[in-house]
Order: structure tokens, then C-alpha cells, then sequence
């Protein structure tokens, strides 16, 4: 379910209606917000401004200013709360979905509303391609990043609407990847490369084109695509990824250096357990084989005042493949 009220001016919102006092207004703010009884807090207001930090971010925007937030209304509610503040409010632009469809709401010197056919084509032709993204993948950020099948009609028309911003390229290529469309997530991950954004946000494509590539058979490729990956953006999940590529394209001097690493041993047994979550069993058991291996130590007991404990091993249970390695580990390390 997308949003039922999408903000764009002056602020960003979800589900939440904001108005901000014009230049000189905030005090005959304060007293129409007071007669209308809108709740008005003083604190900053926040704008998205792409490209402040690495990737853009929410800045604080002047001093602080009380800010009227409506939570919730009919389409006309919220119509005549913007209407009732219009000479002492910043312009406001937002959408609304109710039972009868969505409407666009634009309230500046006078209060424009027009019903909608797709919300989302609506915030396309107003170059809000960076909100439009933030909404339809709501859900999908909520559930860590992992899209499923009912997703992919959303996924693929926000690549087709919003062409320029990169993450709906890596959401969708996984989730093609993850229902065997190799192909296609191929041709998303090849898509990503060619967007012009900053190398980092290129990554992702890397590291699934190495996936895809690994699941081809073809292992020298997956270490080829995982080292790129790992060149374009430093992380400790693309290192891993190094590591374990470099396994299965039997490097093993590469795979030492790139995993020689007590605490790494820790890092890899969490992502072993992820694996396993998202159903991947087999990714689960090769990152648990060289977890086990780069620190033969890490189920061993220690004593009550000793950290790190060992790790939670309960979830390998309902897997005989996996519990049957922790209990050779444990049986070695006896």
C-alpha cells in the first residue's frame, strides 16, 4: 500500500500534512493554526536536497519555525485546512488517495484540485523522482530491502518513471535474480552501470552480476564482477563476497587475504544466518563452512566474564546440512 498523502512542497511528507509559515507570517500562523486547532510544534523544517552529502540528504532549512502538521482527513479536510491558510502558509503541493481515486492538491495564491489517474505518473511529470522512489519502495526498505513478487509490477514501472535513480535498478535486478530471471537481472544490473550517478551507487550491479555469474557457473567471472564491486565501494559484505568468490575460483592465497580475519569469522557466521532467513541455504553453508574455518574457535565456550560469547547457533537447527556442521565444528574443537 502506497502512502494515502504524498508531500512535495514546501517539505516532504508521508502520511502527514505540513505547512510552514511564510517570511513574516508565523505569528498570524500561530493564531489561524490556533483557530482551526491545528497542531503547530516549533522545530526545523527539513528539505531533500540531492547531492549536499554523498548521496543528498534531509538539511535543516533556517531557523526554527512553528510547523503545523495535520495527520490525517477527507480529501476535503485537508482542502479546506490548506485553503483556510493560504495567505499565511509557503505554498503547498501534495497528493491524496481516498475510496473515489487520488487527487492533486496545489494551494498557493489560489487552491487548484484535480483528480488523478496514477499517483505516480503525477509525481514523475513533477520531477519529484526522488520521493516518487521513497514511495512506492516504502515497504519493500521496511522489510530490509527485500522485494518479493507481488513487487515486481511496482518495481518495473518505477525504473520506467523515475529511469535516473538507481535504486529501483537494484531492487528489481535482485528480485528478477531471485525468481530465476537471469536475463533480466543481467540487463537491470548493465542498466544500473550505464546510469550517471556516482561509481559507489554502481556497486550493487557489480556484486549482482557476480551473483548471476556464480550461479552461471562461471567462477572466475563472479570474482572478476565482486573484486569491481568491491573497487567501486568498500564495504565489509563486498570484501566478504571477495572472499568467498575467490574460494570457488580456487584462489585460495586470494581468499586468505581477503578473509584472514579473526573478527571476520563473527561477520561471516551473521551472514551465514541471513542467508539461511532469506532461504538461501546453499549461501548459507558456504559462508558458515569458511566462517568455521577462519576461526576455529568461535563456538568454543568462555568463561561467564569473557566477551564475545559464541554465537546463537538455534537457527541452523530446522537445516540437518547446517547443524550437521556446527556439530563436526564442535566435536574438533573438543
Amino acid at each position: 500500500m502506497p502512502p494515502r498523502i504524498v508531500q512535495w512542497q514546501p517539505v516532504d511528507a508521508f502520511d502527514q500534512l505540513l505547512f510552514v509559515p511564510r517570511a513574516g507570517k508565523q505569528d498570524a500562523f500561530r493564531r489561524r493554526a490556533d483557530e482551526l486547532g491545528l497542531r503547530v510544534e516549533t522545530r526545523h523544517a527539513e528539505i531533500y536536497a540531492p547531492g549536499t552529502n554523498i548521496d543528498g540528504g534531509w538539511i535543516d532549512v533556517g531557523d526554527p519555525a512553528p510547523i503545523g502538521t495535520m495527520l490525517d482527513g477527507s480529501v476535503e479536510d485537508l482542502a479546506r485546512m490548506a485553503a483556510e491558510l493560504i495567505d499565511v502558509c509557503m505554498p503547498v503541493r501534495f497528493l491524496v488517495g481516498d475510496y473515489d481515486g487520488w487527487r492533486a492538491i496545489h494551494v498557493d495564491d489560489d487552491i487548484a484540485i484535480t483528480s488523478v489517474a496514477d499517483w505516480r505518473q503525477h509525481l514523475a511529470d513533477e520531477n519529484e523522482h526522488t520521493l516518487l522512489v521513497e514511495a512506492v519502495t516504502e515497504l519493500i526498505v521496511a522489510r530490509g530491502n527485500v522485494a518479493r513478487p507481488e513487487d515486481l509490477e511496482d518495481l518495473e514501472g518505477l525504473v520506467r518513471l523515475a529511469p535516473a535513480e538507481p535504486e529501483p535498478f537494484v531492487l528489481l535486478g535482485r528480485l528478477y535474480f531471485s525468481l530465476d530471471r537471469l536475463d533480466d537481472a543481467e540487463r537491470t544490473a548493465k542498466a544500473l552501470l550505464a546510469l550517471d550517478v556516482r561509481d559507489w551507487r554502481k556497486a550493487p550491479a557489480r556484486s549482482l552480476l557476480g551473483e548471476i555469474a556464480t550461479k552461471r557457473g562461471d567462477a572466475k567471472a563472479a570474482l572478476d564482477e565482486h573484486q569491481a564491486a568491491l573497487k567501486l565501494h568498500y564495504t565489509v559484505p563486498a570484501q566478504l563476497a571477495v572472499g568467498i568468490a575467490a574460494i570457488h575460483a580456487n584462489d585460495p592465497a586470494l581468499a586468505q587475504k581477503t578473509l584472514a580475519n579473526r573478527n571476520r569469522g563473527r561477520s561471516l557466521f551473521e551472514l551465514a544466518e541471513s542467508m539461511c532467513k532469506l532461504g538461501r541455504t546453499d549461501d548459507a553453508r558456504a559462508y558458515l563452512e569458511v566462517a568455521l574455518d577462519l576461526d576455529r574457535g568461535l563456538l568454543s565456550p568462555v568463561p561467564e566474564n569473557q566477551w564475545p560469547k559464541p554465537p546463537d547457533t538455534a537457527w541452523t537447527a530446522a537445516h540437518a546440512e547446517l547443524a550437521k556442521i556446527i556439530d563436526a565444528a564442535r566435536s574438533d574443537d573438543g
